[in-house]
């Protein structure tokens, strides 16, 4: 808040809309892993979650889910198989 030179309240202001500041900044962590899980197939759940700032397997799995209505898991197996199909022209 200092190097933004705003006041704490004016911060939190600025994301109401978003649902406050702590939802704008899971969403944004649970963005940034659900890209990895897609990027990086072989990585661990359990190690994406916490490069992220969760701490556990579960309580990103528990977001996640909420978040988009599906478990990690069923983000990379969908993808995988997208990444199977044969292009058609």
């Amino acid at each position: 808040m200092e190097s933004l030179g705003l006041s704490r309240r004016t911060v939190y202001r600025l994301f109401e809309h978003e649902g406050g500041l702590g939802t704008y900044i899971r969403h944004v962590r649970l963005r940034a892993a659900g890209d990895e899980l897609v990027a990086w197939p072989g990585v661990p759940v359990q190690d994406i979650a916490y490069a992220h700032g969760f701490r556990s397997a579960s309580d990103f799995t528990r977001a996640f889910r909420r978040a988009y209505g599906l478990a990690p898991q069923d983000i990379r197996q969908y993808h995988d198989g997208l990444r199977a199909s044969p292009k058609r022209s």
